[in-house]
């Protein structure tokens, strides 16, 4: 049941290493999937999790925040608006952010890069291109989130927050990958 909202072009080799990608304008492009349902009976990510995908910024810091992957309720994956800072956000109730690993590469984020984030169960982590950035301690049940949708370049907290870029390769795990994953 996946939609795109806006007009992202399709590449068939714009992506990392000749492969293909989505670009997103930054003005009305998303990608969304309706009616996902994160936990038992659906995904299965209820302890454990990764969220990954190759990231390309059209701007030199990110556009919008919170506006790569967006469950909110459930995990996003962070860009911070005007900004190199990037984090991932497990959430264990509505608005409850439980659960956050930061960073701020000082590469190029125009270029291609690796965007990974896991929680184990214990702890949240990020990592980019393959390499652990941030961690930090935390436990609990990601909250289920039964009925909205995942929104790929566009923050689902207030739909307006688009992202400015190109994506590939979007993974969502219901386990946490270990880094030589």
């Amino acid at each position: 049941n996946a939609s795109f909202g806006g007009a992202p072009t399709w590449s068939s080799n714009g992506g990392p290493y000749g492969g293909t990608c989505l670009d997103f304008d930054g003005t009305d492009d998303k990608l969304s999937i309706s009616s996902i349902n994160t936990g038992s009976g659906g995904l299965e990510i209820t302890d454990k999790m990764t969220v990954s995908v190759w990231v390309k910024s059209g701007t030199s810091t990110w556009s919008a925040s919170g506006s790569i992957v967006s469950k909110r309720h459930s995990f996003i994956l962070h860009p911070s608006r005007t900004t190199k800072t990037i984090s991932f956000r497990k959430y264990t109730g509505v608005s409850n952010v439980e659960g956050k690993a930061e960073f701020t590469p000082s590469e190029d984020i125009t270029d291609w890069h690796l965007y990974t984030g896991t929680y184990d169960g214990s702890t949240v982590k990020i990592y980019f291109d393959g390499d652990l950035k941030a961690s930090t301690s935390s436990t609990g049940t990601i909250n289920n989130d039964a009925g909205g949708p995942i929104q790929f370049a566009v923050d689902d907290f207030n739909g307006s927050r688009y992202f400015d870029g190109k994506m590939s390769d979007i993974r969502i795990y219901n386990r946490a990958l270990l880094a030589d994953e």
